[in-house]
């Protein structure tokens, strides 16, 4: 699930425990860019469409500035803090012709015209980053034809996913209408897929999931139903 960017693959990296690597003036990692929130992105484009009749036909330069920026050395020990894992960083000594060494945003023009202020940190960016790349996405049925695309779909995108099938078809339809098979191949084709084999009716069943993975579900597909086409 990592979206371009140095810092969502920077994390998504360490959250795997994959290996990176500084690359260019001398693999030391001290190239310096700014990085902005996209709350604090959002909360411009608000202001700017508030004041659009006022505002218009503008050009701005918006991003991290001053407040917010990082060299990857710095972005390196943040990973290490917040995702608590440690990972191999090799050396590239060269450098691409299209990199630079420092890059900051000037943000003084947009700044005095809207008011504007960032409010998130660096912290910020990579703590919210991280929380989104743990999320987890629960689907009910998640053996039956919807649900097992929708299982695959998301497991693509990275997400961690929990499926909830407790195989019914095989209660209606026989040995013949069992789904173990499909069950079986999902958990096998992807990595951060579990299944739980409840019943969605047994509340007691559900909450103990639910407040489980409180914290970090960001999506809930309901792809139960009664197993029929009838």
């Amino acid at each position: 699930k990592q979206d371009q960017g140095f810092v969502s693959l920077w994390i998504w990296r360490h959250l795997n425990k994959k290996k990176l690597n500084y690359i260019g003036y001398g693999g030391h990692g001290n190239q310096v860019r700014d990085v902005l929130h996209i709350k604090d992105l959002c909360d411009l484009i608000h202001i700017q469409i508030k004041n659009l009749k006022k505002i218009n036909n503008r050009l701005f330069t918006v991003g991290g500035s001053k407040k917010n920026f990082t060299s990857l050395k710095n972005l390196t020990l943040l990973c290490q803090k917040i995702t608590g894992n440690k990972i191999k960083i090799g050396k590239i000594s060269k450098t691409s012709i299209y990199d630079i060494p420092y890059y900051i945003t000037d943000n003084r023009n947009v700044l005095k015209t809207y008011k504007w202020k960032q409010k998130k940190t660096m912290y910020d960016i990579v703590k919210d980053t991280y929380k989104w790349l743990m999320s987890i996405v629960i689907i009910t049925g998640s053996s039956g034809l919807v649900g097992s695309e929708a299982v695959n779909f998301f497991s693509k995108k990275g997400f961690d996913v929990i499926g909830i099938d407790n195989n019914l078809r095989r209660f209606f339809f026989g040995k013949d209408g069992s789904t173990l098979w499909l069950k079986s191949k999902l958990l096998k084709n992807n990595k951060k897929f579990k299944n739980f084999s409840i019943d969605i009716r047994n509340f007691n069943s559900l909450d103990k999931i639910f407040k489980k993975y409180s914290k970090h579900i960001s999506l809930v597909i309901h792809c139960a139903a009664q197993p029929s086409h009838d």
